[in-house]
């Protein structure tokens, strides 16, 4: 797919550089641009021509596209790039964009023709120079770095910037929806992934978490570490949800096929029972199919610490499903620390008929009560509501830490009719650290024997706020916060906002709380997290 993909790039430079055909040749030579020819990746970024076609790679996207600021669209005098908007003079009144260019000494040609009043040739040169220049929509907190009328230190230098190729802005081909980007001619190293956050106590019976991407957001890994199928998967019935797997896609003589299910890691002093309990069904005999549940000293399967332990599991019937199965409980008193608990499933053959599809669900780390019916609750508090332009009234906004110049990071905004708490801590073009939290005034429990929260969330920017950004509770009258993890995150790359899925926050039901959200960033990444449509679901005692 990468040879293709670089092949078209190559064909995209042939359209923009060619200058003469050989009739001798069946088709035309293929010039490469003089600034060369790109992938997206942070070290091998797209070039400003390559942009300015609409080139994009789908394995690489948002990509990095790398060029030098000359100049902006004059969007006042006309929202199309042309000779009348096209502005490599400075200075510059237009904030909201820029263009690139491969190379900038064409623009200071320009420059200086300008200055010798060189009427003709200026004119000449400028409405050739519009045709290499590749727009660029500049969000807020990047024009002050970006955009030559802020900084006027800019003009002429090397970006590299990261965003979305193939679409166009004021009339051509460029890059908008900017996610980052680093002066010179590579873009900014990816960081490791931030560990997931170790967890105590939990119960999950995949309710509040219904998709993968839901539960690798709170610390779950899926690992199919052979054979190259998609793993573990969530199933959703009419009567309930659990987790499955199989080799049914496989083939034949193409095992093994290895799958790994990983949940987060456990911190073990904080349970107040060290045991582990789950439920397995089966279906589909087949020879050469295992399933094994391991103690785990890391959450890497190839490079893990692995015990196993001793557990029931279901048994595959003739025809259909078997009854779910309980593990029996299973003692982790030989464990201290952190740990993960992890299920190998492996087949030796692949296809229907040669694989048994086994499932998981009931997972119970901590000896904790089964989660509550939630369709016998009834809604009982709303906050935040996304209608209201006052709806943070009585919510406090606790700053633990600001860094950065930053002198908030919540508050409550409207845009486009939809009201919303916003946190962010990009601030002066860059990542700050920071923490702080966002709660409600007193809300009563006192009449409840179980307490379900939900909320809706957008975050387009999803580098730690994942990982970091929990919902916390406390009693009344106290300091210190319990925080839960967000199973349900929306999906990165837009505002659209999304469920949370229903957190269990029955530890407190019969008490009279606060509660709200921790922000927290670092200098690897200080997303943008929006929050509307708070309510809490309860079963009266």
């Amino acid at each position: 797919m990468k040879k293709t993909l670089v092949n078209i790039f190559l064909l995209m430079g042939a359209l923009a550089g060619l200058s003469s055909c050989n009739d001798e040749l069946a088709e035309p030579p293929i010039t490469i641009p003089a600034a060369g020819i790109g992938t997206g990746t942070w070290d091998n970024p797209l070039t400003a021509g390559q942009a300015r076609l609409g080139s994009v790679n789908y394995q690489v996207n948002p990509a990095w596209v790398k060029g030098y600021i000359v100049g902006v669209i004059d969007v006042d005098k006309s929202t199309v790039l042309n000779e009348n908007s096209a502005d490599f003079m400075a200075p510059f009144t237009v904030e909201t964009n820029m263009l690139i260019a491969d190379d900038y000494r064409p623009f200071e040609r320009l420059a200086k023709l300008y200055e010798e009043g060189d009427e003709d040739a200026y004119t000449a040169l400028r409405d050739s120079l519009i045709e290499v220049v590749a727009p660029v929509q500049l969000p807020s907190g990047m024009r002050p770095a970006l955009n030559p009328m802020q900084n006027p230190d800019a003009l002429h230098a090397q970006v590299c910037i990261q965003g979305t190729t193939g679409n166009t802005y004021c009339g051509e081909y460029g890059v908008r929806d900017l996610l980052a980007y680093n002066f010179g001619e590579t873009g900014k190293e990816p960081s490791e992934t931030p560990e997931p956050m170790p967890v105590g106590k939990f119960y999950q019976n995949f309710t509040a978490a219904t998709t993968m991407d839901a539960l690798e957001m709170a610390g779950w890994r899926n690992d199919p570490t052979e054979g190259n199928l998609y793993g573990w998967k969530v199933v959703i019935t009419d009567d309930n949800n659990y987790i499955a797997t199989d080799a049914f896609l496989g083939f034949a003589d193409g095992g093994p096929y290895e799958h790994w299910l990983v949940t987060p890691p456990i911190t073990l002093d904080e349970l107040p029972e060290k045991t582990l309990e789950f439920e397995s069904a089966a279906a589909n005999p087949a020879d050469g199919t295992t399933i094994e549940v391991f103690a785990m000293r890391g959450n890497d399967p190839l490079t893990a610490v692995l015990t196993p332990l001793e557990a029931n599991f279901a048994t595959a019937p003739a025809s259909g499903y078997s009854e779910w199965v309980s593990s029996g409980k299973i003692s982790l008193e030989g464990f201290s620390g952190e740990i993960c608990i992890g299920w190998r499933y492996r087949a030796e053959r692949g296809g229907y008929g040669n694989s048994v599809t086994y499932c998981l669900d009931n997972i119970n780390v901590g000896n904790m009560a089964p989660p509550a019916d939630w369709t016998k609750a009834h809604e009982f508090y709303t906050a935040l509501s996304k209608t209201d332009s006052d709806g943070a009234a009585g919510w406090t906004f606790d700053n633990v830490l600001l860094t950065g110049g930053m002198s908030y990071v919540w508050k409550w905004t409207e845009y486009n009719g939809s009201c919303y708490l916003n946190a962010s801590a990009f601030y002066s073009s860059r990542n700050n650290p920071a923490l702080a939290y966002a709660y409600s005034d007193t809300v009563d429990l006192t009449d409840y024997k179980n307490v379900g929260l939900s909320f809706e969330h957008a975050a387009k920017f999803q580098t730690t706020l994942p990982q970091l950004g929990r919902v916390v509770v406390r009693e009344a009258g106290t300091e210190d916060w319990t925080e839960y993890v967000i199973p349900a995150w929306p999906a990165a790359g837009n505002w659209s906002f999304a469920t949370s899925g229903i957190i269990d926050i029955s530890d407190f039901a019969g008490k009279k709380v606060e509660l709200g959200f921790k922000y927290e960033s670092t200098e690897d990444g200080a997303d943008q997290w929006e929050i509307q449509n708070l309510r809490l679901i309860g079963i009266e005692k």
